[in-house]
């Protein structure tokens, strides 16, 4: 995906230096009517369509890839985070050594 994003972004710019091209070129010949001008105009706006293609295009691919990306990344939830508790659940040592102490009353009695 990194590499789309790099071609995007210079395709990108690429387009934006066509679109300022022929948006110069319109505003320093506005009233000149010669054919070559003209020529030239129809060149530079043929090519900031081409790029403007070329652009969409890529556009399209980075979206691509960024859901394929999305789609393949796993998704993981943490439900409750991990607490220490305060004290052992198990053994029950005290519990333990009464019942024990029991059974040594009762076998003695």
């Amino acid at each position: 995906m990194h590499n789309i994003e790099k071609l995007y972004l210079e395709i990108k710019g690429d387009y934006e230096k066509a679109q300022r091209k022929v948006s110069d070129f319109i505003d320093k010949n506005r009233h000149i009517v010669v054919e070559t001008k003209s020529f030239e105009k129809a060149k530079l706006e043929n090519e900031a369509n081409h790029l403007s293609i070329l652009y969409n295009q890529m556009a399209q691919q980075l979206q691509l890839s960024r859901v394929k990306v999305q789609n393949e990344t796993p998704v993981f939830t943490i439900i409750q985070p991990a607490v220490e508790p305060l004290r052992p659940s198990k053994p029950m040592k005290k519990v333990i050594l009464f019942g024990s102490l029991l059974s040594l009353f009762y076998i003695v009695l």
